[in-house]
């Protein structure tokens, strides 16, 4: 039995944090306060299941499910919920054990589905539920308020409901989507109709098109071979050009070498002259720098005498300065001892005193440093004294209280240890009855195990063999499929090449009026049998021979006359073996093939990749003689670069046919445009694709006989299986069931045994440890007892001790304030004396300054002064030698400026000589650039000339590669052909091409391109009118198991609802009923409808659907419509309705959000014990405010908000008659009762 195993919840509504709830198959009940988040729980499993509307869950937006903050929690940026269904029995598709769905909602409106970790589209979730009866109106989940909804809502929503249990959402949605698909497909095939139409309109002009191509391809031949001609006579004339220009541009260079060693010889002649000049130039810019310095230097000794000058007069001024100063500080000297000798040396009287009044001080502080210590050691005597008294005291006032203490618990040990002897006895008695009632429990449980166990074992081989079997039937559904769709794709083209054989599609009109005139007629190439891959290269070399007809009978001449001549205009031939009017040879034969060329026979004249035409083509005797006439020799090639046929010259002359087997032509070695001959080359390839398809329909439909006899053996085990497994699970959960209730009643009685004998244990050693501490007690009572004795003893003492200690201290107090008093007038005097004594010192000390500074000032001028005396004749000696220097430097001067003179003149000559020589350059360089230019004009026009011949050349190439005529057109050819002929005919020629009118060179591939694009599109066409027949099948088999399935379920429900409603109503009755009612407004997808009567009105087709009408009598009333019940009775009739559809097909589950809110208590029982009775069967999970349902619930969980805002999860597992609390993992909370 499939069921809801967890709910996970995080960033739900008021679930801010992750929060999991773990559910058992049976009765959860979940509690708690208005407002603390209960029915957010079901409106989380609505959501994950799917559900789109906002306002079903109390919403505006879906963005509200997502925990919005409070105070203390920030808002979360998506809501996730997952749930998490026991799967074993194999209820959801996939084979998994367990399935799990997940939905997530981010802020940003980003949603996103998950099925055990995959991500999935939201139909897939909904297919995955409709699986299990979990579909679109969510009949299993009835909120707050959808009691009365389900009553007051429209029959049609009632019979929403129905389907929904009924299982058939996954059959409507199929539908739908079928029918959808239907629309789409005629949509497609009227489209394709129409593109059908328009190529078949444009197949006949690209054939026309095709034709003029052709012509223009000839014409272009002979037009570039022509070309080719006055391109080679351009050649020889610009290559004469071009050896005319190279002798000049020879005879220029010779010219221009003349000119350039002429300059050379001037330039090295020029250099010699330039180094002299540069020679001369540097002795002139020599004497310039010594002439620069030489004024320098004079300048330098004017300046250096000026400044010796003005010393001397500073020296002078400073030594009348310093001899004024040295006798001011002389007199100042004088001044300073005099005034350090009245000072003199401090008196002797304040000395001696200063002595004195220090001695009496010391004396009188070594007085009080005896006499503080013992003060001190009295003190602290005195205080340890008083601590001594303060501690006896309180050591007393303790010893006393605990004395009182110690009796009155020796006396309450000793009540205890007489009710624990009794209490040892009783425990006693208990552990021997229930260590026999565990050994009796024991062996019932091992028996009850094995029993499990083998029946698992049994359940597990069942289910390996039941997956096994639905792995192969899977298989064998999926190569049946595979076999089915191969053989209609075989078969679908197959009828196309038929068709297309039969039809002789392509043919001229002619052809096909003589063939449907003669039964005997038959095209020559039915005659044939050409090898596979060959077609296109027979069909080029046949050329008009291809469209031939053989008339296999007697025709006389005029209707010969009249038809040939018909056929002629098409450009076909009509063969007659025998000649005219003759018997046909075919006529001799009646047709039969029976002599055959060998189709393995290649012609020993064929090289290796190179097939005669015979080698490839079976032909009839009596028709080989008459085509070996009319055909010349052919071969076949793979492409036209196999250079052995090409290069033989005697195949040119010959004529002989040369084919690609793409169907390019040669004739003669010369390049032919192919021939548009679409009709006989598709037939050709038709009746290849005739065969071949042949055989593979047949090995097809022998793939598909195999793979429906491997489907009814597939279903057949899977059957088997399945029973066999179910019998399995069955004795698997009973044999589960008794052993879980013998492991809970030992459970139960072992954990009573070890509660009572750890009991008694701790009762007899809690007895010893009174015992024991009575006996300890005792002693500490007498122990007690003594010290208080000592106790008094020491206090008495200790306060004699005291008295003595204050005495003492009181006379030693006297004697330190008195030597305190003496010492305080001794520092006084003290201070006073030492003050004066600085003072007179600090006097002398400054005046010692002043005479040092004096002395040393007058001794620093002294020593300036003999400086100065010494300085001053040095000064005036140097003074004469710089005015002497001055006179040699002067006449230096005068000699520089007159070699600076002659120096100017001998560069003034150089200077012209240079001149000179750059005039007789200017002139050869001028020859030079003359003679340069005319070879530049040569070479550029040489360079022209080879441009021309090189364009010439590259058109002539172009020629080549683009066309075959001008390859074999020689240059002595060109020699021999008159000019102004060829141009006249190549002016004919381009107006003969031009005349044509534009031209389509893409037609010849763009015919058969659309040929076979018509082939496709007749294909895809017939392929899509076989879909619309297929789609409009398959509707028709979903309606009608649809309604089938619905009658089935209905007619289930509506006799389960009679007896709901008669336990719920004693005495009453119910029914429901199908009442046709007028479709809803609502959109549905394309070709979605209701079973149900469709009526013609005058504004189109209305269709009428059969709704669910609920009927219900009460005992000793009137029947009553559903809105004049009571509220009571509402609930109770909508809980009918839902246990109705229970029985005919159960949910996983069913989510009831206070459903018994109107109920009596007596209603209450009533409803109750249908749950009791049903929860075998499926999982129920109540939020209620009612005690009397929380008193049936195996689990129980109660939900509380706090203070911020918060909802959180507490959980009580309710097993025989016992409970044990659980908190959630996730909340860090203390425990606390529900």
């Amino acid at each position: 039995m499939a069921f809801l195993k967890a709910l996970n919840l995080r960033g739900f509504k008021t679930f801010s944090r992750s929060t999991e709830l773990r559910f058992e198959p049976g009765v959860t009940v979940i509690i708690g306060p208005n407002g603390s988040g209960k029915s957010n729980l079901a409106d989380a499993v609505l959501w994950a299941l799917g559900e789109q509307s906002p306002g079903t869950l109390r919403g505006k937006a879906m963005q509200d499910v997502i925990f919005a903050g409070s105070d203390g929690h920030r808002p979360s940026h998506l809501a996730e919920v997952r749930l998490l269904f026991e799967n074993s029995s194999g209820a959801f598709p996939g084979g998994f054990a367990e399935v799990e769905v997940t939905r997530r909602l981010s802020r940003e409106g980003h949603s996103e589905y998950l099925v055990n970790g995959v991500p999935r589209r939201l139909l897939d979730v909904q297919e995955l539920c409709a699986a299990v009866g979990l579909g679109r109106e969510m009949h299993s989940i009835i909120s707050q308020g959808r009691v009365e909804e389900l009553l007051s809502s429209s029959s049609i929503a009632r019979r929403a409901l129905v389907e929904e249990a009924a299982g058939l959402a996954l059959l409507k949605k199929r539908r739908e989507r079928s029918a959808a698909k239907l629309e789409r497909v005629g949509a497609d095939l009227a489209r394709v109709t129409d593109i059908e139409r328009e190529v078949r309109n444009a197949l006949r002009p690209l054939k026309q098109q095709a034709s003029t191509a052709e012509r223009h391809l000839d014409l272009s031949e002979r037009i570039a071979g022509l070309e080719a001609l006055l391109l080679l006579r351009e050649i020889a004339r610009l290559e004469a050009r071009q050896k005319r220009l190279a002798h000049d541009a020879t005879t220029k260079i010779q010219e221009r070498n003349q000119a350039e060693q002429a300059l050379a010889e001037l330039r090295r002649h020029r250099e010699n002259e330039e180094r002299g000049f540069t020679q001369a130039l540097a002795a002139r810019e020599a004497q310039g720098m010594a002439l620069n310095v030489i004024q320098s230097g004079a300048r330098r000794l004017h300046e250096r005498r000026q400044d010796i000058l003005q010393r001397v007069a500073r020296n002078e001024a400073e030594l009348a300065r310093l001899e004024r100063r040295e006798a001011v500080l002389a007199a100042d000297f004088a001044d300073v001892e005099e005034r350090l000798q009245a000072l003199g040396e401090p008196t002797g009287w304040s000395t001696g005193r200063l002595s004195i009044v220090r001695r009496q001080g010391d004396l009188v502080a070594a007085q009080l440093e005896q006499l503080r210590p013992r003060l001190a050691s009295g003190r602290a005597e005195e205080d340890a004294q008083k601590d001594r008294i303060f501690d006896l005291e309180g050591r007393k006032s303790r010893d006393r209280q605990k004395i009182e203490l110690l009796r009155r618990e020796v006396g309450e040990l000793r009540r205890r240890r007489a009710q624990m002897v009794e209490k040892v006895s009783v425990a006693g008695d208990d552990v021997t009855k229930l260590q026999e009632e565990v050994a009796d429990i024991s062996a019932r449980r091992e028996e009850a195990a094995a029993a499990a166990e083998a029946a698992a074992a049994s359940s597990r081989q069942a289910a390996a063999a039941s997956h096994a079997a639905r792995q192969v039937l899977s298989e064998a559904k999926a190569s049946l499929r595979r076999a089915e769709e191969g053989c209609a794709d075989l078969q679908g083209r197959l009828g196309i090449a038929q068709r297309a054989v039969e039809r002789r599609e392509g043919l001229p009109a002619a052809a096909r009026d003589l063939l449907a005139g003669r039964s005997s007629a038959c095209l020559l190439i039915e005659m044939l049998e050409v090898q596979a891959g060959f077609e296109r290269a027979v069909s080029a070399i046949l050329g008009p021979l291809a469209e031939a007809v053989v008339v296999q009978e007697s025709v006389s001449a005029s209707v010969l006359a009249s038809t040939q001549g018909a056929i002629e205009l098409v450009g076909l031939e009509t063969l007659l073996p025998d000649g005219e009017g003759g018997s046909s040879a075919a006529g001799d034969t009646s047709g039969s093939r029976t002599e055959w060329a060998d189709p393995d026979h290649r012609s020993t004249e064929a090289p290796d990749g190179v097939w005669a035409l015979w080698d490839v083509v079976n032909v009839p005797e009596p028709l080989a003689g008459t085509l070996r006439t009319l055909l010349p020799e052919a071969f076949i090639v793979d492409d036209l670069s196999h250079k052995t046929l090409l290069a033989d010259s005697a195949m040119r002359v010959t004529g002989t046919l040369i084919a690609t087997r793409a169907g390019e032509l040669l004739r003669g070695g010369v390049h032919g445009a192919r021939r548009v001959s679409a009709g006989p080359e598709a037939l050709l390839l038709a009746r290849r694709s005739v065969k071949e398809l042949q055989i593979g329909a047949a090995e097809a439909e022998r793939q598909v006989a195999q793979a429906r006899t491997a489907l009814v053996e597939g279903e057949k085990a899977v059957s088997e299986t399945h029973r066999v497994r179910e019998k399995e699970e069955r004795n698997v959960k009973a044999a589960r069931g008794l052993v879980a209730q013998t492991e809970e009643k030992l459970g139960s009685l072992q954990r009573r045994l070890v509660e009572i004998s750890e009991s008694a244990e701790r009762l007899r050693m809690e007895n010893e440890h009174l015992v024991a501490a009575e006996n300890e007690l005792t002693e500490e009572i007498e122990k007690l007892t003594e010290s208080l004795k000592i106790t008094d003893r020491g206090l008495s003492e200790s306060r004699d001790g005291l008295r003595l200690e204050r005495d003492r201290l009181q006379q030693l107090g006297v004697t330190v304030a008195y030597l305190e008093e003496k010492r305080a007038q001794a520092g006084v005097l003290e201070a006073r004396l030492v003050e004066r004594q600085k003072a007179h010192m600090a006097e002398v000390a400054r005046v010692e300054r002043d005479r040092a500074r004096l002395r040393g000032q007058l001794k620093a001028l002294n020593e300036r002064h003999r400086a100065l005396t010494t300085a001053l004749p040095v000064v005036r000696e140097l003074l004469h030698v710089v005015e002497e220097l001055g006179e040699i430097v002067e006449e230096r001067a005068v000699q520089a400026e007159a070699g600076m003179a002659a120096s100017k003149e001998t560069t003034a000559a150089f200077a012209e000589a240079l001149r000179q020589m750059a005039d007789r350059e200017s002139e050869l360089q001028r020859r030079h650039t003359d003679t340069g230019e005319a070879l530049v004009e040569l070479q550029v026009e040489r360079a022209r000339v080879e441009d021309d011949l090189k364009d010439s050349q590259e058109s002539l190439e172009g020629l080549k590669q683009r066309h075959l005529s001008p390859r074999a057109i020689t240059r002595e050819e060109a020699e021999a052909v008159a000019v102004e002929t060829a141009t006249a005919s190549l002016d004919q020629l381009r107006r003969r091409r031009a005349a044509l009118g534009p031209v389509n060179p893409l037609a010849d591939r763009e015919y058969r391109e659309t040929a076979e694009r018509l082939s496709f599109l007749v294909e895809q066409r017939k392929d899509l009118e076989d879909s619309l027949t297929e789609l409009g099948r398959i509707i028709s088999d979903l309606d009608t198991h649809v309604a089938r399935e619905f009658a089935e379920f209905f007619e289930e429900t509506r006799r389960n609802f009679g007896e709901m409603v008669a336990v719920l109503f004693p005495g009453g009755k119910g029914e429901l009923r199908l009442e046709e009612q007028p479709e809803p407004p609502q959109p549905e997808p394309p070709g979605a409808e209701y079973e149900g009567v469709v009526e013609e009105g005058e504004t189109g087709v209305r269709r009428k659907v059969a709704g669910v009408e609920v009927v219900i009598k009460l005992p000793q009333k009137a029947p009553r419509i559903l809105t004049l019940l009571s509220g009571g009775e509402k609930a109770l009739a909508a809980i009918a309705f839902l246990f109705a559809l229970f029985l005919a097909r159960p949910c996983p589950f069913y989510i009831l959000d206070e459903v018994e809110a109107a109920l009596d208590d007596i209603n209450i029982g009533r409803f109750l014990s249908l749950v009791r009775r049903y929860q075998d069967r499926t999982q129920f999970i109540i939020i209620t405010h009612q005690r009397r349902t929380m008193e049936i619930a195996d689990t129980l969980y109660g939900v509380a908000m706090g203070g911020d805002g918060v909802s959180r999860v507490l959980s009580r597992r309710l097993t025989g008659g016992r409970s044990e609390e659980e908190r959630p993992a996730e909340e860090p909370v203390q425990q606390r009762r529900i």
